[in-house]
């Protein structure tokens, strides 16, 4: 009763801003921790600590699986920079008091695994084929270009807000049914 009560309950809705500001009236963009009070930042610790410690855990366990031998990587370390360009961003935007950004397209295992040319090989003995990883493209252009179309898309954000939540709710949910379970690393390996 309590959760049909809830669902069904009239929820305020936002008000999209029309300019391109800060929506706290008089607020600048730039937010100065020192202004403060010690109480919120006291508060601010624990979701800052976990946070940090989701977003290391989160980006290491990503490279070290882009890393692994089967793709054989000859610029593996150049994951590394992709740590130092999120902490630049997440500084950035701290500062401005928006969320932080999450950069793991460039490590996603699925990502390398996209890249990489791929064959099928049958074992002599057994007579079972298996897939193979030929040769893995190393390139930063279609992380460029993910970021280049996300940017591109800012002007129409407007439209985007008058699709339903359910139709991107069926576009996430179709991205999941269709993805086979049997390409992922931790099933193969199982």
């Amino acid at each position: 009763m309590a959760l049909t009560i809830a669902l069904t309950s009239p929820l305020p809705q936002p008000t999209p801003s029309r300019s391109f500001s800060p929506t706290a009236s008089g607020r600048p963009w730039l937010l100065s921790p020192a202004e403060c009070p010690g109480w919120a930042i006291a508060l601010a610790i624990g979701p800052a600590a976990l946070l940090t410690v989701l977003f290391f855990f989160d980006h290491n366990v990503s490279s070290l699986l882009c890393q692994a031998p089967e793709f054989g990587l000859r610029k593996g370390s150049a994951y590394h920079w992709d740590f130092f360009v999120i902490g630049i961003q997440i500084l950035i935007t701290g500062l401005l008091g928006i969320p932080p950004v999450n950069g793991l397209i460039p490590q996603a295992p699925l990502h390398t695994d996209s890249l990489c040319e791929k064959a099928f090989r049958t074992d002599p003995k057994t007579g079972q084929t298996s897939e193979v990883i030929v040769r893995c493209h190393e390139q930063r252009v279609s992380n460029l270009m993910q970021a280049v179309l996300i940017g591109s898309m800012m002007p129409a954000i407007r439209i985007v807000g008058y699709l339903p939540i359910s139709v991107l709710d069926g576009l996430f949910l179709f991205m999941v049914c269709v993805h086979r379970l049997h390409e992922l690393t931790c099933a193969q390996r199982a």
